[in-house]
């Protein structure tokens, strides 16, 4: 590698997520190049803060699963109330929809038939 390493090449180094040859690459440049070496150990110091100052969050337990499922369960829970409110009311998007399509096509077959008439 003639160039140095760039802040995103260092941290997919760091990551482990570079292909085998870019990081025998990567890694034999580190070791002839002061400045890449020093930006290494800057970023390996970053992610070692960071990893301290997350580790409380990953030890928090997050019942995703389970909330997922309550959520969804109280969502299905109020579109059937909504579903049963609508048909208690007599009308719906649908209904409405199939009403004002009926009136359409009776007030256009009634027109035709005017025109055969005459």
């Amino acid at each position: 590698m003639k160039r140095c390493l760039d802040e995103g090449l260092l941290q997919s180094y760091l990551d482990g997520e570079l292909s085998p040859e870019m990081t025998r690459e990567a890694a034999a440049h580190v070791a002839l190049c002061g400045a890449c070496a020093e930006a290494l150990a800057s970023a390996e110091n970053e992610s070692a803060f960071f990893a301290e100052a997350f580790a409380l969050d990953d030890s928090i337990s997050v019942p995703t699963e389970r909330l997922r499922s309550r959520v969804n369960a109280a969502v299905a829970q109020l579109e059937a109330s909504e579903s049963e409110n609508g048909k208690r009311a007599g009308w719906n998007l649908q209904t409405l929809a199939a009403s004002l399509s009926d009136r359409v096509a009776a007030r256009t077959k009634h027109h035709a038939g005017d025109r055969f008439r005459q």
